[in-house]
């Protein structure tokens, strides 16, 4: 049979000591990765964002030279005043 030696309460401590530090660093690690996930959730997130705001700005483009073509044709070049709705022509 082997025999059994009592370790002193300073080691045991030590032994304790550093299986918590392994733990707390497994626990850190883990804490770490699920950062990790999160942070490319939400990269991902925003960059399905942009596209969608420039497809957007894209489309809002496309609708005001669509008006400002149809505005053209029907008054044909000059400016507008918004603030009293009214068109300004260019033809002198």
């Amino acid at each position: 049979m082997s025999e059994q030696i009592k370790m002193t309460e300073g080691e045991l401590l030590e032994v304790r000591t550093l299986q918590d530090k392994y733990q707390q660093s497994i626990f850190n690690m883990g804490q770490n990765t699920l950062r990790r996930l999160e942070a490319k959730e939400m990269v991902k997130f925003v960059e399905d964002e942009e596209v969608r705001l420039s497809e957007e700005f894209k489309g809002l483009k496309q609708s005001e030279n669509a008006l400002i073509e149809t505005l053209l044709k029907k008054y044909g070049e000059g400016s507008l005043d918004l603030k009293v709705g009214t068109f300004i022509s260019d033809n002198k």
